[in-house]
This record gives structure tokens, sequence and C-alpha cells, in this order.
């Protein structure tokens, strides 16, 4: 049944009733009014539809503008979160290094010499160097900083980022002002354990007649305990750019023929059982401003003590490395000619070898090295004016000749050898193999000298 069908069977019923207008004319209006309502309805419903059709539009066009404006700034927000994490992780980092070089080097003139044969790398657990930075030499679990934590330094007292320093505690520096004064007094009295006298004399040199005025030298090279006091001395002092400019680079270690060698790397310079070994891989200027340091750290003493102590005159000239000629005098001990400091033979009546190079020993056909490593400063037998090691163990630096204008020392080398050395290259009048070298080497040490003006 339609919906006219109904709309008659209720006018049937409403014709009986008494109306204003007849049934026929309410029919057709109400009929009219109907279609008018179905039709109204029809539009209006389209109408919705086409007003949520002009909603969702815009709202999708809303989000996306939202999302275009919003997403970038939350990429951007994360990327920040993502550097301040990573900010906060560096310096927690920063932090537990510095905590841990607090612990650095302790214990320095209690430490021992040691034999040559008694060291073994391998045997040492302790990671005590890692990318030049100081770690605890106590601290069996010290956490190595990692490659992200290297500071680079620029010229003058800016940095990029502050470079991890050691922090040195009172003990720490209580102890490091110890052995400085000990290294002092050494030098002040010419203490015969450590310096030896060289008298004034002539001798043949280069086909020609050198005359020398008497000098003190070193009887040992400069060992890693005395370098490291230096090094610890400067930062007492707020002086970071020169120790930044005076530390040893221990990536050399990684440079020697053969492959790397990480144990030395990390343990060489800080471990106190290499305390008494000679100091490498430290450039010429670093070993300038050693000697620099040493001469204004005598002086300031003496005069500190007593203002008159220079009254009449230095007793001696400023603490220096040596000049070849001179080297020349003192390894063939004033002037004789000896091939080494000690003779003519490598072993002596003894049958004991006399200085470390790269020595071979042939067996049933097989050729052995008989040492890869260095030495203690003050190892093998010293020479007739008490020198060690003047030949082999560490390649000394040297300067060649004397600038006539200004007086100074000009042509740098090195002289003596090295424990890379053939026993060629270990003579005293050898060739230089690092002539005009000015950078760090594993294989170059030095030991210094000073002119002396009064008598002992």
């Amino acid at each position: 049944m339609d919906k006219h069908s109904k709309i008659n069977d209720l006018f049937q019923l409403a014709k009986e009733q008494p109306t204003e207008y007849s049934f026929d004319q309410t029919k057709e209006r109400f009929v009219n009014s109907l279609d008018n309502s179905i039709s109204k309805a029809q539009t209006k419903r389209q109408f919705l539809t086409t007003k949520k059709l002009i909603i969702m539009i815009s709202s999708i066009c809303t989000i996306s503008m939202l999302a275009y404006l919003l997403i970038p700034n939350t990429i951007e927000s994360q990327n920040e979160i993502k550097i301040i994490s990573e900010q906060k992780s560096l310096n927690s980092s920063s932090k537990l290094i510095e905590k841990e070089t607090q612990l650095a080097n302790n214990n320095y003139s209690n430490s021992t010499s040691v034999e040559y044969d008694s060291i073994a790398t391998n045997e040492i657990s302790e990671n005590i160097i890692s990318e030049n930075i100081i770690v605890p030499a106590n601290d069996i679990n010290a956490k190595k900083p990692d490659n992200q934590n290297k500071r680079i330094p620029l010229v003058g007292n800016n940095f990029v980022d502050e470079y991890p320093f050691p922090k040195l505690t009172d003990e720490e520096i209580k102890e490091n002002n110890k052995v400085k004064k000990e290294m002092i007094k050494a030098f002040s009295k010419l203490d015969s354990r450590k310096y030896s006298y060289l008298p004034a004399g002539t001798f043949e040199y280069e086909d020609k007649t050198i005359s020398l005025q008497s000098f003190i030298i070193q009887k040992t090279e400069v060992s890693n305990l005395e370098y490291r006091t230096f090094l610890f001395d400067l930062l007492i002092q707020g002086n970071k750019e020169g120790f930044l400019k005076a530390k040893p680079d221990q990536n050399q270690w990684l440079n020697l023929p053969g492959g790397q060698d990480n144990k030395m790397k990390e343990f060489y310079f800080s471990h106190n059982s290499y305390d008494n070994f000679p100091v490498v891989n430290i450039s010429r200027e670093g070993a300038e401003m050693y000697c620099k340091w040493l001469s204004n750290a005598v002086y300031n003493f003496n005069t500190s003590k007593n203002p008159n102590y220079y009254s009449n005159g230095k007793k001696y000239c400023d603490i220096r490395l040596p000049l070849k000629v001179e080297w020349v005098y003192a390894a063939s001990s004033a002037g004789k000619k000896i091939i080494y400091p000690w003779g003519d033979s490598l072993i002596n009546e003894n049958g004991i070898i006399m200085a470390n190079y790269k020595r071979s020993l042939e067996e049933n056909g097989t050729l052995y090295l008989t040492n890869d490593i260095l030495a203690p400063s003050k190892s093998y037998l010293p020479s007739e004016f008490g020198l060690y090691c003047m030949s082999g163990n560490v390649s000394e630096m040297v300067y060649n000749e004397i600038d006539k204008d200004n007086h100074k020392p000009i042509n740098p080398g090195t002289a003596g050898g090295n424990w890379m050395s053939s026993e060629e290259e270990i003579r005293i009048l050898s060739d230089d193999k690092f002539k005009g070298e000015v950078n760090p080497s594993p294989m170059i040490g030095f030991r210094v000298v000073s002119t002396h003006l009064g008598s002992f």
C-alpha cells in the first residue's frame, strides 16, 4: 500500500466531520503540503550532505596545514631533545674522566728502578693512556674515554672544547712538588748520581780540532717520571696551553714497523713501572720547554733561598739540549778515538752486551731478535764518565751547529741510535737517521747539558 492510499483512507473518515473547508479543498491543500515537505526534506538532506562534505574537506585541509606547520617543529623539538640528551651523556663522560684522573700517577718517589728483563707489557693490566688522555694508574677498572671526548686545542688560550686535563689532588700536588724539588737540588748541587762533569779539552772531530770548555751532562736520558713532573707542574701553575704543547703523542707507538703496539700506547708514559724509562714521543719543542722549565725552577729556588746566590755571576748556564760536538766529546770520554762509548766491541770481556739495540742471534739457521723494547734510562754498564745508554736505547736530541750571528743552536738532529737501530747505527760517529727531525717518535728521547762556568 502506497502513501496516497493511506492518506485517502484518512480523508474518508474526515468527510463526516464539519469543517470550514470542503473535503476536496482540504485534501488538495494537504497533499500539496505533504509533497512540498518531502521535497524540502530531500533538499535539506542534500544540503546537509553537501555541508558535511565541505566540513570534511575543510577539516582535511586544516589538518594538512597544521601537520605541515607542526611536524617540522616536532622533529626539531625531537632533535633538540636528542642533542640535549647527547650533551648530558658527554657531560657525564667528561665528569667520569675528571673523577678518574684525580687518582693518576701517585707515589712517584716510591717507585724503584726496574731491571730491563723484568718488564713484560702483557703482564700489566691497568689502563693508563688512551688517545693521549691520562687516566689512573692504580685503577684496574678505569674506563677509557671515547674518541668523542678528545679535545682539540687552538692557538692561544682558546679551545674547541675543554680538554679533560688531569685533576690533581692535594696529595698528588704535594708529591709532584717533592719530586720537582729533588730534581732542582740534584742540579743545583751537581749531584754526582745524576750529573757528570766533563773537563775542558781539545779533540779531533770531523777533521777539525775542536776546543770545548767544561760542561755538565745528565748521566741518563730524561725519564718518564721527570718529564711527567714537568707536565703536572705546568698544570699546577695553570699553564694548560703549555701542557698541550709538551705532552707526549702516544699514538706514535702505533706507527712502529711491524704493526701497532697498543700496550705501549696505553702504559708506557703513565704507569709507574715505566717511571725510570726514557721519555719518548715528545716533540723537540716539548724538550726545549722542559729545559727552560727546569732552568727557571733552579734559578727561582736558589734565589728564594739566597738572593745573592748569583751575585758573582751564574755558576752555570741555562739547562739545554747538547750540541752534537758536546755529545760526541762526552760519548767518547773526552775525545778518545773509540767506536762505542765503552770501547770497540759490543760485548765486553765477560760476555756482557753493552747496549740496547736491534741485535740478532742466529741459531741453527734461524735468526732471532733478542730485544723489542726500551730499557730503563740507567741500564747496562756506564762509560768512563758514568754515562748510561749513550749508544742505543733512544736516539738523543742534539743540535749540529751554532748560528754565529745570534749564537743560537741550529740544524736539529740526533745521536747514538736507539733500540731499533743496528750495531752500525749506534756507533758514536754513525750517520744520523733523524737529521732535521723535530716531531715526536718512539725512538727519540733526550738528555740535558749545561756549560759550567765555575768549579766543582
